[in-house]
Protein backbone atom coordinates (compact mmCIF):
# COMPACT_ATOMS: atom_id res chain seq x y z
CA UNK A 1 0.00 0.00 0.00
CA UNK A 2 2.85 2.38 0.75
CA UNK A 3 4.24 2.03 -2.78
CA UNK A 4 0.77 2.50 -4.24
CA UNK A 5 0.33 5.75 -2.30
CA UNK A 6 3.76 6.90 -3.40
CA UNK A 7 3.00 6.11 -7.05
CA UNK A 8 -0.39 7.81 -6.91
CA UNK A 9 1.39 10.98 -5.79
CA UNK A 10 2.73 11.25 -9.34
CA UNK A 11 -0.66 12.47 -10.56
CA UNK A 12 0.04 15.74 -8.74
CA UNK A 13 3.24 16.42 -10.70
CA UNK A 14 2.92 19.02 -13.43
CA UNK A 15 5.78 19.28 -15.91
CA UNK A 16 6.33 22.46 -17.88
CA UNK A 17 7.47 22.43 -21.51
CA UNK A 18 10.94 23.39 -20.21
CA UNK A 19 10.87 20.36 -17.87
CA UNK A 20 9.92 18.09 -20.77
CA UNK A 21 12.71 19.53 -22.94
CA UNK A 22 15.23 18.92 -20.16
CA UNK A 23 14.03 15.32 -19.75
CA UNK A 24 14.09 14.71 -23.52
CA UNK A 25 17.60 16.15 -23.81
CA UNK A 26 18.93 14.07 -20.91
CA UNK A 27 17.28 10.84 -22.03
CA UNK A 28 18.51 11.22 -25.61
CA UNK A 29 22.08 10.86 -24.27
CA UNK A 30 21.40 7.43 -22.76
CA UNK A 31 22.84 4.56 -24.77
CA UNK A 32 20.79 1.38 -24.46
CA UNK A 33 22.59 -1.94 -24.79
CA UNK A 34 20.87 -5.27 -25.30
CA UNK A 35 17.26 -6.30 -25.34
CA UNK A 36 14.56 -5.81 -22.77
CA UNK A 37 14.51 -9.49 -21.77
CA UNK A 38 16.66 -12.53 -22.38
CA UNK A 39 15.76 -15.11 -25.05
CA UNK A 40 13.96 -17.47 -22.66
CA UNK A 41 11.77 -14.67 -21.28
CA UNK A 42 10.93 -13.44 -24.78
CA UNK A 43 9.68 -16.93 -25.71
CA UNK A 44 7.12 -16.68 -22.91
CA UNK A 45 6.11 -13.14 -23.86
CA UNK A 46 5.77 -13.91 -27.57
CA UNK A 47 3.13 -16.63 -26.94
Amino acid sequence: MEHLRENLGAINIHLTPADMLELDTASSKIIIHGGRMNEMQMQVVDK
